[in-house]
């Protein structure tokens, strides 16, 4: 049979490796040399979703001088644990506001029930009940908030992780808003990029409401969620020059196209 790879590679102008091994295989495969160039690996990234300005202006407004962290896109379960936890963070910080969306819409009426037979003050998302320096726990009226609250919130716990969950939730999004990570132990949908971002102490595993409450307390703390913050922007946006360099490539070669049909 013909080498079909031998062949294939001659169809390309430019070759890009991510170590001396892949340049050795490349050059094995009848890549010159002088034709490969080592750039490391490709960017690891999520597109950047734009928020609702309306709403995060709004919540920045509420918000105002509040120890803010998020519960993100979680089940009832989750909801459950982390209204648990925010008591726990409570007694250290009084003036500290847990924000929670819900994974389902149909699920805020129930959250916010359970959230106010926890004692809590609660506002919703509904009707402009926006929080107020009385309010302890915000529940987004919509699953849609959820960029909108990434861009607020500087701690995320993130949902379907906590509790066995067929959907499971893209840690890189909040990652580029900036967000200190936490999660659970149920990551096997996106098993790589949690276990990356834990590795470059980007994100946190927490198992219980204690260990919740603790992370929590800790990093909220705006040296230490900076620290994670910065630690995730500089994993994600490796291979950054190199992706650039690629599009523009690419967009230049499809411009030739053009011009010479």
């Amino acid at each position: 049979m013909p080498d079909v790879t031998r062949r294939t590679l001659k169809l390309f102008s430019d070759f890009y490796a991510i170590n001396e091994l892949a340049a050795n295989q490349l050059n094995r495969m009848g890549i010159s040399p002088n034709r490969i160039k080592l750039k490391g690996p490709l960017q690891r990234a999520a597109p950047m979703q734009v928020p609702p300005q309306n709403l995060a202006e709004k919540l920045l407004d509420a918000f105002v001088g509040r120890t803010l962290w998020l519960a993100a896109s979680v089940s009832k379960t989750e909801a459950s644990i982390a209204l648990s936890a925010h008591q726990l963070v409570m007694r250290r910080d009084h003036r500290s506001l847990l924000i929670l969306v819900p994974k389902r819409e149909q699920d805020q009426l129930s959250i916010r029930q359970k959230a106010e037979k926890s004692g809590l003050r609660v506002a919703c998302g509904q009707s402009d009940d926006l929080p107020d320096p009385m309010t302890q726990v915000f529940v987004s009226a919509s699953p849609e908030d959820l960029y909108a609250c990434y861009s607020l919130a500087p701690v995320v716990l993130l949902g379907q992780t906590l509790a066995a969950n067929n959907a499971k939730l893209d840690p890189y999004p909040p990652a580029t808003f900036g967000c200190a990570l936490l999660f659970g132990p149920e990551i096997s949908s996106h098993l790589e990029r949690y276990k990356l971002l834990e590795e470059c102490g980007a994100a946190r595993m927490v198992s219980n409401v204690a260990e919740l409450a603790n992370a929590v307390n800790e990093i909220t703390n705006p040296e230490t969620s900076a620290k994670m913050a910065y630690a995730a922007w500089e994993m994600i946006s490796k291979g950054a020059d190199l992706t650039d360099t690629l599009i523009e490539e690419i967009i230049d070669h499809f411009d030739t196209l053009d011009r010479q049909t």
